[in-house]
């Protein structure tokens, strides 16, 4: 990890202050050329969880300075924790 990952890690942190429903098992993301690739695991998704992660999405592209570009990988995973995949840096895990 470096200190761009950890600026990325604040702004997602900043960026789901706010708009964490309890839908949401685990946010992480993936440094990419020209962006971030924000994963978000659900329990499920319903009108009030997308937009929910849409905010999420917004309140990111606001805090990138130097205009990079982000991507939104959501899977929808309800079994047992053990068998979910997180990719990326982990910045959210919901208590289980």
């Amino acid at each position: 990890m470096n200190d761009r990952d950890d600026i990325e890690a604040l702004c997602v942190v900043q960026a789901m202050l706010g708009n964490i429903v309890p839908e949401i098992r685990a946010v992480s993301f993936v440094r990419r050329e020209g962006g971030v690739e924000l994963r978000v695991i659900l329990e499920r998704s319903n009108e009030d969880v997308s937009e929910a992660v849409d905010d999420i999405v917004f309140e990111l592209e606001a805090l990138q300075t130097s205009g990079e570009s982000v991507w939104l990988s959501s899977v929808v995973d309800s079994g047992p924790w053990e068998s979910v995949v997180v990719v990326g840096r982990l910045v959210y895990l919901r208590r289980e």
